[in-house]
Parts: structure tokens; sequence; C-alpha cells
């Protein structure tokens, strides 16, 4: 009786680990990374089912204009990110509050965009300047990006 309790109790254990497994790999995320061509402003989108498609991109630097800022009970104790700005599949860009180095953990590794290169993804395309880092996402709203610098687009 002993032993069939302990294997009733490991088969279950087993079965929980088994759903769970196949929660987590039915939200599938995808995720592009790339900087504009002088490295300084990086870029992200990310997709995950269930989740609206974003771009992040950032510099090092504190941008000036600074981002919209969230309010401070959306924030929940986080910082604002003053360095980042994001935009979804559609309206305009927005500031945000995070508790991570985000998008800014692959500034030395993101593959560069060359001058005049244009890259798709997702709903977003961004093109790389001499002077800007330009995204948009498919309602042609979005903002162009520099070392220190951005400004909303349309």
């Amino acid at each position: 009786m002993r032993r069939l309790f302990l294997l009733a109790a490991v088969s279950t254990i087993v079965l929980a680990s088994t759903v769970n497994a196949v929660a987590i790999d039915k939200q599938k995320t995808a995720s592009v990374y790339f900087r504009g061509h002088g490295g300084n402003v990086v870029c992200g989108a990310f997709s995950t089912s269930g989740a609206p498609t974003l771009l992040e991109c950032g510099t090092v630097d504190q941008l000036k204009p600074a981002p919209p800022h969230p309010s401070a009970k959306s924030c929940g104790g986080l910082d604002f990110a003053g360095n980042r700005i994001r935009l979804a599949a559609s309206g305009g860009p927005f500031g945000f509050c995070t508790g991570d180095v985000g998008v800014l953990a692959r500034i030395d590794s993101a593959p560069r965009l060359a001058y005049g290169t244009t890259r798709q993804a997702g709903p977003f395309r961004c093109t790389s300047s001499v002077a800007w880092l330009t995204c948009k996402n498919g309602s042609g709203r979005g903002f162009s990006i520099s070392r220190t610098r951005w400004h909303p687009v349309s």
C-alpha cells in the first residue's frame, strides 16, 4: 500500500510538471535585436503569443527630450527608463518604467544596420541613416533616435 501511494505521488508530480512544461511551450516568444550603424542605439522587437508586439530602442545616455513619462502609479516603484523608448504595433511612441537594462544588454552584440539599410521586424520598419535610426509601426507612427536625442515621426 505504501509503495502504491508513493507511485501515485510521483506520477502526480510528473504529470503536473508535464502540464506546466506544455503551458510554457505554448507561450512562443520571438525576439529580434539590431543596432544603428554607429552602434550607439540598440533596438529589440518582441512578440509573445497572447501579448502585443513591441519595439524598444535605447542608448546608454539619457534621451532629450525625455520620453513621455508614465504615471507614478503605473510604475509601481520601478524607475523611469529615460534612455529608452517603446512603440507598439499601432499608436505613437511611449516611455515606460523598468527594473532592468532591457535592450541595452545587447548594445555590444546586436548586428549593425548599414547606413541606408532598413530592417523589418514584425510590424516595425527601422531605417538607419547617418544621423538617426528611424522606426515606424504599421500605422506609420514612430520615432527617430540618436545617441542622445529622439523625436516622434508620423
